[in-house]
């Protein structure tokens, strides 16, 4: 638009940007993320999340052994019926969790989208409303004198590009909720794996949790844009018995007032969220070694050089099982080789029986068990018989002879 009033124009131009990306963030908000981008932003996502499932079973199983030996005193305890069902269970959720998580996300996206639409359709709104000048104020500017017109410009330059830098803020927002997004859709076969220990569950449940509030936040800036439409329905009031130049003023400070009530609302949308669900940052905890013989030197997440080598070695055989037989049997099949793959490697890094590592209980299984025989016959030996002996038949022999 070009009212060849250069006031007029500053300030309808930077009104058609703000109604621009309003009508665009609600648009986006009512979208799913198969959908946005025309679907190619998904399609990455999708295939990264099925690379990544390969670490994710590695990871299930290492999980799921560290979680057996930090929760159980001795292996007596895991032959226990109960705790042994106990902990098959929670494995085979686990496993069930990592291999259709994507399908929980997209569920758990799709319920708050409902919630979404129900608030749209209960507030009656299907279209944002815009935000317009009021014709008094056109009225006003262009009855100004050159003179009278340079503060009136001044002051529309400074308010248009307020307008504009919050409009970029307001979209930026919204467009980083969408990326937040498919970050947690691309990365959740790694900490949903953590369910399988009991110790690591909390990642798994504060990643949910994480995940809830990043698609609660699309309900609250919904929400947001509702409480700013009934501001657009009562535009700023224009006092008509005020100078030009002070009507400018107050309608563009009032103006921007409401804009930026709707621009920290989307901006705060994740910290409303994160309060109502209570997500906080966890505490760093440094644990001691009950026993100080017990001590090995961390290299990486608390785990020693042994743990760190295995774990890798674990996570290699399973991403080689997934690349190399996906092409050829069935996911549910493949996840399976891949866990039993990794299983042997996570029993050599974390797994000890009565402080012997994993290839020496082993070893001493397979000496007492085949090597050595089964029935052990006890034979008791005389040494100072047998250093005597010589001697004794000495003298038994000259015994002999003189009774001969």
């Amino acid at each position: 638009m070009n009212s060849g009033n250069w006031i007029i124009d500053n300030i309808v131009n930077a009104l058609n940007v703000w109604n621009d990306k309003l009508q665009e963030i609600w648009q986006i908000i009512t979208q799913s993320p198969e959908s946005f981008k025309g679907g190619g932003i998904w399609s990455v996502v999708l295939n990264i999340n099925a690379a990544l499932k390969a670490i994710g079973y590695a990871l299930l199983v290492l999980f799921f052994v560290v979680g057996i030996v930090k929760t159980c005193g001795s292996f007596a305890e895991v032959k226990r019926p109960e705790h042994a069902a106990k902990l098959f269970i929670r494995f085979i959720l686990a496993k069930a969790v990592v291999g259709y998580g994507l399908d929980l996300m997209i569920a758990l996206f799709r319920i708050v989208q409902g919630v979404i639409s129900t608030t749209m359709n209960t507030a009656g709104l299907t279209v944002q409303a815009s935000v317009a000048m009021p014709e008094e104020m056109t009225a006003a500017i262009q009855a100004l004198t050159f003179w009278q017109s340079i503060p009136a410009w001044a002051v529309s330059l400074i308010g248009s590009l307020v307008i504009i830098v919050l409009s970029f803020v307001m979209i930026m927002s919204v467009y980083g909720r969408f990326f937040k997004l498919y970050l947690y859709t691309a990365i959740a076969p790694i900490p949903l794996s953590a369910f399988a220990g009991e110790p690591s569950a909390n990642i798994g449940k504060s990643f949910l949790k994480s995940y809830a509030a990043v698609c609660l936040e699309g309900a609250v800036i919904v929400l947001g844009c509702i409480v700013f439409s009934v501001f657009a329905s009562s535009p700023p009031s224009v006092d008509a018995s005020a100078s030009p130049v002070a009507m400018v003023w107050m309608y563009m400070g009032e103006l921007i007032f409401n804009l930026l009530v709707l621009t920290g609302t989307v901006k705060m949308a994740d910290r409303v969220v994160r309060d109502v669900w209570a997500i906080k940052g966890g505490n760093m905890e440094i644990k001691i070694n009950k026993e100080i013989r017990n001590y090995t030197e961390s290299m990486f997440f608390g785990l020693n050089a042994r743990q760190c080598i295995f774990s890798l070695l674990a996570i290699g055989i399973a991403v080689a099982i997934y690349f190399g037989l996906r092409g050829y049997l069935g996911t549910e099949t493949v996840s399976w080789l891949c866990i039993l793959g990794a299983a042997p490697f996570a029993a050599f890094g974390f797994l000890r029986y009565n402080g012997m590592p994993a290839e020496k209980f082993i070893a001493a299984f397979i000496r007492s068990e085949f090597l050595m025989p089964k029935r052990l016959l006890f034979q008791p030996t005389n040494v100072y018989y047998e250093i005597l002996q010589p001697t004794i038949r000495k003298h038994e022999k000259e015994a002999q002879k003189k009774h001969d």
